[in-house]
């Protein structure tokens, strides 16, 4: 997603914001009434949970909170999406929320810094209130289709820019294994949308040690397809330069 493609919700939204819509915001003065709405939202949730998580690494016991949350609306049928900050993603008091996350079904993506940090449920956003240019503490909550749509094309912006995240003990392992030239030149040929057998007789390697590498990227990329693979391994550079031959 480009800029332009952020433009008009952004302005939507920032008009809203500069009225303080009383009628399309909600603010949320209290820890008390942040959790309780949050808790509300996502039991109502059956459609998405959308996520993105930056500015500062939470307590574990928000975390544990968000987890309980977030985790319910998945084994309801939600799908979640949810970008984490790259600095976030590399503590390892992330690895826990990451694995049960994964194991749920969740996608979880490492992305750059993002100026937002909010969770949409459906259609209801959560976003912190110094939005606002306020100091109180608080967040607000919001259905106004301008806020729900300008924080849905955020989402949609750090999104498709992230890296898939890594089962723990996988990051280390794929980044020495797809740094290798013969996976490099796996993975470009995978994003061109080429079969296992164009794969294995360009490279010269048998078709059975192909698919070993094509399965095994897919599993360190947490990709579903061997094209969603190569897209992932050249929008995030893990494969190298895709200009380059061997």
């Amino acid at each position: 997603m480009s800029t332009l493609d952020l433009d008009q919700p952004s302005i939507e939204f920032h008009r809203m914001i500069a009225r303080k819509d009383v009628v399309g915001l909600e603010l949320l003065s209290t820890a008390e009434a942040v959790q309780a709405h949050l808790a509300d939202a996502a039991k109502r949730c059956t459609g998405e949970v959308l996520a993105v998580y930056a500015c500062g690494f939470p307590s574990q016991s928000v975390l544990r909170g968000s987890a309980e949350r977030d985790f319910g609306a998945v084994a309801r049928g939600a799908r979640m999406k949810v970008c984490w900050q790259h600095s976030m993603i590399a503590s390892t008091r992330l690895t826990w929320y990451v694995d049960a996350a994964r194991g749920l079904g969740a996608e979880i993506r490492g992305c750059d810094q993002s100026p937002h940090r909010f969770v949409i449920y459906d259609d209801v956003v959560f976003f912190p209130r110094d939005a606002l240019a306020e100091d109180e503490p608080g967040a607000v909550m919001t259905r106004a289709p301008a806020a729900v749509e300008y924080f849905r094309a955020q989402h949609r912006f750090y999104w498709s820019g992230g890296r898939p995240v890594a089962a723990a003990g996988e990051a280390g392992e794929a980044d020495e294994f797809i740094e290798s030239d013969l996976a490099r030149d796996i993975v470009r040929l995978l994003a061109q949308g080429e079969k296992d057998e164009v794969v294995s007789r360009k490279l010269g390697i048998s078709l059975r040690t192909c698919r070993a590498h094509v399965a095994r990227i897919m599993k360190v990329l947490g990709a579903r397809s061997r094209f969603q693979a190569g897209v992932y391994a050249a929008r995030t550079g893990l494969a190298g330069d895709s200009s380059r031959r061997r």
